[in-house]
């Protein structure tokens, strides 16, 4: 009987070993494991509130740490996805390209990103975003940097309003600034990410420029000591290139949301 004991602990330990968690298995890259089990946690929580008041509590405090997450990372690096509905629409003297990015770490809930980046018809042969996603087949692996979508009210953006798919099956407005078929570092250089971080800042003091909390002059004074272009003389032709996208998606989202 004891030897059965024994035989039988070693088959669970071994099936264990070879079955991590999903998210174990799933994401090599820290930061996205800690977002999904962040997303998880929330909705092991959701059915606590037993009222509409409680729910409205718990929905606002989930949107306030969803942007501390955010603003605590800024940019997400090389994050793992599957791809689809990759299209293009032409508008005449631009192409707007658009995907949806998903992953579903379990069988109840899906994360997905929809992306969408315009690019003027003169530059697709040279643009290097675009012709990343052209090469992609639809529903490959990718790994992808990006920002979700937050509007002057710095509330996040979804693509579904539905409320009571927020948690569960949540669908982020995403803005795409890398892809690739294969994994790459989990983190920028230090030149990089100090570039976005000032980007973020410098759009942060618009929308306070907008909201007049500061003033016009406040305004160019800040803006002048973050030293934005001072900056972004550090950076090799790439990363200039990965910045000047990101600012674009900056302006769009002030311009539109």
């Amino acid at each position: 009987m004891k030897r059965i004991v024994i035989i039988l602990t070693l088959t669970f330990i071994t099936f264990s070993c070879k079955n991590p968690s999903k998210t174990e298995t799933s994401y090599g890259n820290q930061i996205q494991a800690k977002f999904d089990t962040f997303l998880k946690q929330k909705v092991n929580h959701e059915n606590d509130a037993s009222n509409d008041i409680q729910k409205k509590e718990f929905l606002d405090k989930y949107d306030k740490d969803l942007i501390a997450f955010i603003d605590s990372n800024k940019v997400f690096v090389n994050w793992q996805a599957k791809i689809e509905d990759i299209k293009t629409y032409d508008y005449g003297k631009t192409t707007e390209v658009s995907c949806k990015l998903s992953y579903k770490p379990e069988e109840y809930r899906e994360v997905s990103f929809y992306c969408s980046y315009v690019v003027e018809n003169s530059k697709l042969k040279t643009d290097s975003l675009y012709n990343k996603i052209k090469r992609i087949g639809d529903y490959s692996t990718v790994y992808f940097d990006g920002f979700i979508v937050r509007n002057i009210d710095n509330k996040v953006v979804y693509t579904n309003d539905d409320e009571t798919l927020k948690l569960s099956y949540p669908s982020f407005k995403f803005n795409l600034l890398n892809i690739s078929e294969k994994k790459r570092e989990d983190k920028l250089s230090e030149n990089l990410k100090n570039v976005v971080n000032v980007n973020f800042k410098v759009f942060e003091l618009l929308k306070q420029k907008v909201n007049k909390t500061i003033t016009e002059k406040e305004w160019k004074r800040k803006t002048e000591d973050l030293g934005l272009e001072k900056i972004e003389k550090s950076l090799n032709s790439q990363e200039k290139q990965y910045s000047n996208i990101m600012k674009e998606y900056l302006v769009n989202d002030f311009m539109h949301e």
